[in-house]
Protein backbone atom coordinates (compact mmCIF):
# COMPACT_ATOMS: atom_id res chain seq x y z
CA UNK A 1 0.00 0.00 0.00
CA UNK A 2 2.55 2.07 1.02
CA UNK A 3 4.80 1.40 -2.45
CA UNK A 4 1.49 2.27 -4.33
CA UNK A 5 1.41 5.07 -2.88
CA UNK A 6 4.84 6.29 -3.15
CA UNK A 7 4.33 5.12 -6.84
CA UNK A 8 1.37 7.30 -7.59
CA UNK A 9 2.95 10.23 -5.85
CA UNK A 10 6.64 9.86 -8.09
CA UNK A 11 3.94 9.78 -11.25
CA UNK A 12 2.41 13.00 -9.98
CA UNK A 13 5.83 14.28 -9.66
CA UNK A 14 6.81 13.72 -12.75
CA UNK A 15 3.68 14.76 -14.66
CA UNK A 16 3.90 18.06 -12.86
CA UNK A 17 7.81 18.62 -14.07
CA UNK A 18 6.51 17.60 -17.60
CA UNK A 19 3.77 20.35 -17.35
CA UNK A 20 7.02 22.99 -15.94
CA UNK A 21 8.97 21.82 -19.20
CA UNK A 22 6.11 22.42 -21.73
CA UNK A 23 4.95 25.57 -20.30
CA UNK A 24 9.09 27.13 -20.00
CA UNK A 25 9.71 25.69 -23.17
CA UNK A 26 6.05 27.16 -25.13
CA UNK A 27 6.78 30.28 -23.77
CA UNK A 28 10.56 30.48 -25.18
CA UNK A 29 9.58 29.44 -27.83
CA UNK A 30 6.35 31.87 -28.65
CA UNK A 31 8.36 34.60 -27.23
CA UNK A 32 11.50 33.90 -29.90
CA UNK A 33 8.67 32.98 -32.92
CA UNK A 34 7.15 36.58 -32.38
CA UNK A 35 10.51 38.12 -32.27
CA UNK A 36 11.03 36.93 -35.92
CA UNK A 37 8.14 38.12 -36.75
CA UNK A 38 9.21 41.72 -36.21
CA UNK A 39 12.79 41.03 -37.15
CA UNK A 40 14.37 42.41 -40.46
CA UNK A 41 14.64 38.73 -41.53
CA UNK A 42 14.12 37.99 -45.13
CA UNK A 43 11.40 35.57 -44.16
CA UNK A 44 9.46 37.29 -41.50
CA UNK A 45 6.65 37.87 -43.89
CA UNK A 46 5.75 34.45 -44.05
CA UNK A 47 5.42 33.94 -39.80
CA UNK A 48 1.90 34.54 -39.54
CA UNK A 49 0.28 34.76 -36.34
CA UNK A 50 -1.65 31.70 -37.02
CA UNK A 51 0.89 29.60 -36.98
CA UNK A 52 1.87 30.71 -33.21
CA UNK A 53 -1.78 30.15 -32.29
CA UNK A 54 -1.57 26.28 -33.70
CA UNK A 55 1.41 25.99 -31.69
CA UNK A 56 0.25 27.57 -28.21
CA UNK A 57 -2.91 25.78 -28.76
CA UNK A 58 -0.53 21.84 -29.11
CA UNK A 59 1.47 22.86 -26.00
CA UNK A 60 -1.97 23.74 -23.51
CA UNK A 61 -3.62 20.84 -25.10
CA UNK A 62 -0.61 18.46 -24.13
CA UNK A 63 -0.28 20.09 -20.99
CA UNK A 64 -3.90 19.65 -20.35
CA UNK A 65 -3.63 15.74 -21.04
CA UNK A 66 -0.47 15.18 -19.01
CA UNK A 67 -1.70 17.22 -16.16
CA UNK A 68 -5.01 14.93 -15.50
CA UNK A 69 -6.13 16.59 -12.64
CA UNK A 70 -7.39 20.12 -12.84
CA UNK A 71 -8.70 22.81 -10.33
CA UNK A 72 -11.98 23.04 -11.26
CA UNK A 73 -12.53 27.20 -10.21
CA UNK A 74 -9.12 28.06 -12.08
CA UNK A 75 -10.95 25.45 -15.23
CA UNK A 76 -13.80 27.01 -15.02
CA UNK A 77 -12.72 30.86 -15.25
CA UNK A 78 -10.02 29.68 -18.19
CA UNK A 79 -12.57 28.22 -19.95
CA UNK A 80 -15.02 31.42 -19.87
CA UNK A 81 -11.89 33.84 -20.63
CA UNK A 82 -10.79 31.25 -23.88
CA UNK A 83 -14.31 31.37 -25.23
CA UNK A 84 -14.52 35.56 -25.01
CA UNK A 85 -11.45 35.47 -26.28
CA UNK A 86 -12.32 33.61 -29.33
CA UNK A 87 -15.48 35.89 -29.95
CA UNK A 88 -12.97 38.76 -29.51
CA UNK A 89 -10.67 37.38 -31.71
CA UNK A 90 -13.15 36.53 -34.80
CA UNK A 91 -14.68 39.91 -34.25
CA UNK A 92 -11.21 42.10 -34.39
CA UNK A 93 -9.21 39.56 -36.80
CA UNK A 94 -7.37 39.31 -34.72
CA UNK A 95 -5.85 35.77 -32.98
CA UNK A 96 -3.16 37.68 -30.48
CA UNK A 97 -6.16 37.46 -27.31
CA UNK A 98 -6.60 33.62 -27.91
CA UNK A 99 -2.31 33.68 -28.29
CA UNK A 100 -1.90 35.39 -24.52
CA UNK A 101 -4.99 32.93 -23.13
CA UNK A 102 -3.20 30.06 -24.35
CA UNK A 103 0.10 31.38 -23.02
CA UNK A 104 -1.55 32.30 -19.68
CA UNK A 105 -2.54 28.98 -19.48
CA UNK A 106 0.61 26.88 -20.50
CA UNK A 107 2.57 29.24 -18.11
CA UNK A 108 0.01 29.38 -15.00
CA UNK A 109 1.67 26.67 -12.58
CA UNK A 110 5.65 27.89 -13.50
CA UNK A 111 7.54 30.10 -10.69
CA UNK A 112 7.77 33.93 -11.31
CA UNK A 113 11.44 33.72 -11.78
CA UNK A 114 11.69 30.76 -14.24
CA UNK A 115 9.07 33.11 -16.70
CA UNK A 116 11.65 35.83 -15.83
CA UNK A 117 14.63 34.15 -16.45
CA UNK A 118 13.27 32.48 -19.67
CA UNK A 119 12.36 35.65 -21.16
CA UNK A 120 15.35 37.59 -20.29
CA UNK A 121 17.69 34.56 -21.85
CA UNK A 122 15.20 34.64 -24.95
CA UNK A 123 15.01 38.76 -25.21
CA UNK A 124 19.29 39.04 -24.74
CA UNK A 125 20.27 36.75 -27.25
CA UNK A 126 17.88 37.73 -29.81
CA UNK A 127 18.77 41.06 -29.23
CA UNK A 128 22.74 40.21 -29.40
CA UNK A 129 21.86 37.93 -32.71
CA UNK A 130 20.07 40.49 -34.41
CA UNK A 131 22.53 43.19 -33.43
CA UNK A 132 25.31 40.76 -34.76
CA UNK A 133 24.21 40.14 -38.33
CA UNK A 134 22.71 43.85 -38.93
CA UNK A 135 26.16 45.13 -38.27
CA UNK A 136 27.46 42.67 -40.68
CA UNK A 137 24.89 43.54 -43.16
CA UNK A 138 23.44 40.29 -43.40
CA UNK A 139 19.95 41.46 -42.42
CA UNK A 140 19.34 45.26 -42.56
CA UNK A 141 19.16 47.82 -40.19
CA UNK A 142 16.35 49.97 -40.85
CA UNK A 143 16.48 53.49 -40.72
CA UNK A 144 13.74 56.26 -39.33
CA UNK A 145 14.63 60.43 -39.38
CA UNK A 146 13.08 61.72 -35.87
CA UNK A 147 14.00 65.39 -35.20
CA UNK A 148 16.94 65.20 -37.42
CA UNK A 149 18.21 62.09 -35.97
CA UNK A 150 19.10 58.57 -37.51
CA UNK A 151 17.12 56.25 -35.18
CA UNK A 152 18.74 52.30 -35.87
CA UNK A 153 16.59 49.23 -35.51
CA UNK A 154 19.38 46.71 -35.19
CA UNK A 155 17.85 43.81 -37.50
CA UNK A 156 13.88 44.74 -36.20
CA UNK A 157 11.78 46.24 -38.57
CA UNK A 158 11.45 49.56 -36.53
CA UNK A 159 13.68 51.36 -33.80
CA UNK A 160 10.89 51.15 -31.31
CA UNK A 161 11.23 47.34 -31.98
CA UNK A 162 14.30 47.50 -30.34
CA UNK A 163 13.79 50.07 -27.47
CA UNK A 164 10.93 47.59 -26.78
CA UNK A 165 13.50 44.50 -26.53
CA UNK A 166 15.75 45.90 -24.29
CA UNK A 167 13.22 47.58 -22.06
CA UNK A 168 11.70 43.62 -21.52
CA UNK A 169 15.06 42.24 -20.94
CA UNK A 170 16.04 44.88 -18.57
CA UNK A 171 12.74 44.52 -16.56
CA UNK A 172 13.60 40.52 -16.15
CA UNK A 173 16.72 41.32 -15.54
CA UNK A 174 15.52 43.54 -12.53
CA UNK A 175 12.87 41.27 -10.89
CA UNK A 176 15.70 38.29 -11.50
CA UNK A 177 17.95 40.26 -9.19
CA UNK A 178 16.17 41.60 -6.56
CA UNK A 179 19.05 44.11 -5.80
CA UNK A 180 21.28 46.19 -7.94
CA UNK A 181 25.02 46.24 -7.08
CA UNK A 182 26.60 49.23 -9.18
CA UNK A 183 28.23 46.83 -11.45
CA UNK A 184 24.71 46.62 -12.39
CA UNK A 185 23.59 49.88 -12.87
CA UNK A 186 26.10 50.63 -14.30
CA UNK A 187 25.35 47.89 -17.14
CA UNK A 188 21.77 49.24 -17.12
CA UNK A 189 22.33 52.66 -17.87
CA UNK A 190 24.76 51.84 -20.49
CA UNK A 191 22.13 50.38 -22.28
CA UNK A 192 19.68 53.15 -21.23
CA UNK A 193 22.50 55.55 -23.05
CA UNK A 194 22.42 53.16 -26.19
CA UNK A 195 18.83 53.16 -26.24
CA UNK A 196 18.32 56.88 -26.20
CA UNK A 197 20.95 57.54 -28.34
CA UNK A 198 20.53 54.85 -31.31
CA UNK A 199 16.94 54.69 -31.21
CA UNK A 200 15.53 58.10 -29.78
CA UNK A 201 13.16 55.89 -27.91
CA UNK A 202 12.44 58.76 -24.90
CA UNK A 203 9.27 56.32 -23.78
CA UNK A 204 11.54 52.95 -23.38
CA UNK A 205 14.43 55.17 -21.74
CA UNK A 206 12.34 56.31 -19.11
CA UNK A 207 10.81 53.30 -18.83
CA UNK A 208 14.20 51.86 -17.64
CA UNK A 209 15.60 54.35 -15.53
CA UNK A 210 12.33 53.65 -13.51
CA UNK A 211 13.21 49.81 -13.59
CA UNK A 212 16.81 51.16 -12.50
CA UNK A 213 14.81 53.22 -9.50
CA UNK A 214 12.06 50.49 -8.07
CA UNK A 215 14.79 48.47 -6.17
CA UNK A 216 16.29 51.65 -4.45
CA UNK A 217 12.94 53.20 -3.77
CA UNK A 218 11.36 50.28 -2.18
CA UNK A 219 14.09 50.17 0.89
CA UNK A 220 13.10 53.64 1.40
CA UNK A 221 11.32 53.52 4.33
CA UNK A 222 8.04 55.81 3.94
CA UNK A 223 5.50 57.40 5.82
CA UNK A 224 2.27 54.70 6.63
CA UNK A 225 0.23 57.49 4.44
CA UNK A 226 2.24 57.17 1.08
CA UNK A 227 2.67 53.30 1.60
CA UNK A 228 -0.86 53.41 1.81
CA UNK A 229 -1.31 55.44 -1.23
CA UNK A 230 1.29 53.61 -3.52
CA UNK A 231 -0.44 50.34 -2.87
CA UNK A 232 -3.96 52.12 -3.98
CA UNK A 233 -2.15 53.45 -7.26
CA UNK A 234 -0.58 50.46 -7.75
CA UNK A 235 -4.24 48.41 -7.32
CA UNK A 236 -5.80 50.98 -8.94
CA UNK A 237 -2.36 51.79 -11.72
CA UNK A 238 -3.95 49.68 -15.29
CA UNK A 239 -8.07 51.39 -15.72
CA UNK A 240 -6.21 54.62 -14.32
CA UNK A 241 -3.60 54.94 -17.55
CA UNK A 242 -6.35 53.58 -19.52
CA UNK A 243 -8.65 56.75 -18.62
CA UNK A 244 -5.24 58.87 -19.05
CA UNK A 245 -4.92 57.72 -22.32
CA UNK A 246 -8.23 58.04 -23.31
CA UNK A 247 -8.27 61.85 -21.32
CA UNK A 248 -4.87 63.10 -23.35
CA UNK A 249 -5.93 61.94 -26.65
CA UNK A 250 -9.31 64.06 -26.30
CA UNK A 251 -7.31 66.46 -25.49
CA UNK A 252 -6.25 66.77 -29.35
CA UNK A 253 -9.68 67.31 -30.48
CA UNK A 254 -10.11 70.92 -28.41
CA UNK A 255 -6.36 72.34 -28.31
CA UNK A 256 -4.29 69.66 -30.28
CA UNK A 257 -3.10 68.42 -27.03
CA UNK A 258 -1.47 71.68 -26.20
CA UNK A 259 -1.07 72.05 -22.39
CA UNK A 260 0.65 76.28 -21.91
CA UNK A 261 3.82 75.49 -24.12
CA UNK A 262 3.84 71.89 -23.70
CA UNK A 263 3.03 70.05 -27.16
CA UNK A 264 1.92 66.31 -26.24
CA UNK A 265 1.40 65.51 -29.26
CA UNK A 266 4.49 65.96 -30.72
CA UNK A 267 6.25 65.09 -27.08
CA UNK A 268 4.48 61.81 -28.26
CA UNK A 269 5.60 61.87 -31.76
CA UNK A 270 2.44 62.69 -33.47
CA UNK A 271 0.09 59.18 -31.24
CA UNK A 272 -2.19 62.00 -30.10
CA UNK A 273 -3.66 62.89 -33.54
CA UNK A 274 -3.70 59.28 -34.85
CA UNK A 275 -5.74 58.45 -31.53
CA UNK A 276 -8.08 60.81 -32.45
CA UNK A 277 -8.51 59.61 -35.46
CA UNK A 278 -9.19 56.38 -34.54
CA UNK A 279 -11.82 57.63 -32.34
CA UNK A 280 -13.04 59.61 -35.50
CA UNK A 281 -13.38 56.38 -37.62
CA UNK A 282 -14.33 53.59 -35.22
CA UNK A 283 -16.82 53.78 -32.31
CA UNK A 284 -16.11 51.84 -29.40
CA UNK A 285 -18.04 48.06 -29.49
CA UNK A 286 -18.58 45.36 -26.94
CA UNK A 287 -16.85 42.49 -28.20
CA UNK A 288 -14.59 43.97 -30.40
CA UNK A 289 -13.98 45.32 -34.31
CA UNK A 290 -11.78 44.59 -37.30
CA UNK A 291 -9.24 47.68 -37.12
CA UNK A 292 -7.68 48.08 -39.98
CA UNK A 293 -4.34 49.54 -39.64
CA UNK A 294 -1.17 50.49 -41.66
CA UNK A 295 2.11 51.12 -40.78
CA UNK A 296 4.24 51.14 -43.44
CA UNK A 297 3.59 54.33 -45.06
CA UNK A 298 4.94 57.06 -42.70
CA UNK A 299 7.45 59.71 -43.88
CA UNK A 300 8.75 61.03 -40.35
CA UNK A 301 6.47 61.33 -37.21
CA UNK A 302 5.50 64.87 -38.35
CA UNK A 303 4.38 64.56 -41.34
CA UNK A 304 2.04 61.47 -42.25
CA UNK A 305 0.56 60.44 -45.62
CA UNK A 306 -3.23 59.49 -45.51
CA UNK A 307 -2.17 55.49 -46.06
CA UNK A 308 -0.29 55.50 -42.57
CA UNK A 309 -3.20 54.83 -39.45
CA UNK A 310 -1.96 53.01 -36.17
CA UNK A 311 -3.51 52.96 -32.78
CA UNK A 312 -0.21 53.49 -31.10
CA UNK A 313 -1.43 52.90 -27.52
CA UNK A 314 -1.93 49.54 -25.65
CA UNK A 315 -4.98 50.67 -24.23
CA UNK A 316 -6.71 52.32 -27.07
CA UNK A 317 -5.80 49.62 -28.91
CA UNK A 318 -7.74 47.22 -26.40
CA UNK A 319 -10.29 49.13 -26.41
CA UNK A 320 -11.12 49.80 -30.26
CA UNK A 321 -9.83 46.16 -31.58
CA UNK A 322 -11.01 43.90 -28.37
CA UNK A 323 -14.18 45.80 -27.29
CA UNK A 324 -15.68 47.29 -24.02
CA UNK A 325 -15.94 43.85 -22.20
CA UNK A 326 -12.90 41.96 -22.82
CA UNK A 327 -11.09 45.20 -21.67
CA UNK A 328 -13.05 45.96 -18.47
CA UNK A 329 -12.61 41.68 -17.51
CA UNK A 330 -8.60 42.59 -18.11
CA UNK A 331 -8.78 45.32 -15.47
CA UNK A 332 -10.45 42.88 -12.94
CA UNK A 333 -8.69 40.34 -13.22
CA UNK A 334 -5.45 42.52 -13.13
CA UNK A 335 -6.44 44.25 -10.40
CA UNK A 336 -7.56 41.17 -8.24
CA UNK A 337 -3.97 39.26 -9.02
CA UNK A 338 -2.52 43.06 -7.70
CA UNK A 339 -4.21 42.87 -4.83
CA UNK A 340 -3.20 39.17 -3.97
CA UNK A 341 0.14 40.47 -4.83
CA UNK A 342 0.26 43.36 -2.38
CA UNK A 343 -1.05 40.68 0.51
CA UNK A 344 1.55 38.53 -0.28
CA UNK A 345 4.28 42.03 -0.34
CA UNK A 346 5.77 41.01 -3.51
CA UNK A 347 6.70 44.77 -3.92
CA UNK A 348 9.10 44.39 -6.81
CA UNK A 349 6.86 42.44 -9.12
CA UNK A 350 4.09 45.16 -8.33
CA UNK A 351 6.40 48.15 -9.39
CA UNK A 352 7.58 46.55 -12.31
CA UNK A 353 3.83 46.08 -13.57
CA UNK A 354 2.95 49.53 -13.07
CA UNK A 355 6.33 50.78 -14.67
CA UNK A 356 5.08 48.41 -17.72
CA UNK A 357 1.56 50.04 -17.50
CA UNK A 358 2.98 53.51 -17.71
CA UNK A 359 5.35 52.45 -20.40
CA UNK A 360 2.81 50.89 -22.71
CA UNK A 361 0.56 53.58 -22.19
CA UNK A 362 2.04 54.69 -25.68
CA UNK A 363 3.33 51.72 -26.70
CA UNK A 364 1.23 49.24 -28.30
CA UNK A 365 2.53 46.07 -26.90
CA UNK A 366 0.56 45.06 -23.61
CA UNK A 367 -0.98 42.58 -25.33
CA UNK A 368 1.86 40.81 -26.82
CA UNK A 369 4.35 37.53 -26.02
CA UNK A 370 7.18 40.54 -25.23
CA UNK A 371 5.19 41.31 -22.17
CA UNK A 372 6.15 38.54 -19.58
CA UNK A 373 5.04 41.02 -17.16
CA UNK A 374 1.56 39.80 -18.16
CA UNK A 375 1.81 35.90 -17.83
CA UNK A 376 3.80 36.70 -14.33
CA UNK A 377 0.32 37.62 -13.53
CA UNK A 378 -1.20 34.76 -14.27
CA UNK A 379 1.62 32.44 -12.24
CA UNK A 380 0.07 30.29 -9.96
CA UNK A 381 3.07 31.14 -7.15
CA UNK A 382 1.52 29.52 -3.90
CA UNK A 383 0.70 26.22 -6.31
CA UNK A 384 4.25 25.80 -7.24
CA UNK A 385 5.55 26.78 -3.74
CA UNK A 386 3.43 23.57 -2.68
CA UNK A 387 4.71 21.28 -5.85
CA UNK A 388 8.16 22.04 -4.19
CA UNK A 389 6.98 21.29 -0.80
CA UNK A 390 5.97 18.17 -2.51
CA UNK A 391 8.75 17.25 -3.91
CA UNK A 392 11.12 17.50 -1.45
CA UNK A 393 8.66 15.38 1.23
CA UNK A 394 9.02 13.04 -1.89
CA UNK A 395 12.87 12.64 -2.16
CA UNK A 396 12.98 12.95 1.88
CA UNK A 397 10.13 9.89 1.87
CA UNK A 398 12.28 7.65 -0.65
CA UNK A 399 16.05 8.34 0.88
CA UNK A 400 14.62 7.16 4.28
CA UNK A 401 15.43 3.23 4.90
CA UNK A 402 12.42 0.94 4.41
CA UNK A 403 11.63 -1.19 7.41
CA UNK A 404 13.66 -4.53 7.81
CA UNK A 405 16.72 -2.99 5.82
CA UNK A 406 20.02 -2.10 7.26
CA UNK A 407 20.71 1.32 8.69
Amino acid sequence: MKQRMMNQRIRITQRKRISLQIGKVGFALSLLYFILQVSAMPFESQLQDGYLLFFVTAAAAIKFLILGKHDNKYLLFFSLFLILSMIISIQAYDCMPVIMVMLAYITHDLDLNTIAKTALITLSLSLVILYSLSLSGLIIDYHAMREGIMRHSFGLTQPTLFSDLVFFAIAAYVYIKKRLGIFSVCQIFVLAAITYYYANARNDTIGILLLVAAPFLLKIHFPKVMKHIGKIFALCSCPLFAIIAVAVTKMYAFNKGIIGKINLNDMLTGRLYLGDLAFKRYSIKLFGQHVIENAGGRVNFYHFIPSYFYIDSSYLHMLFKFGLIFTLLFFVVVILKMYWLIIQKYYLLISIVVIVGIETIWEANLFSPLNFTLLMLTADTQGQQLFKKHKSQLIHSMSEPRSGSPV
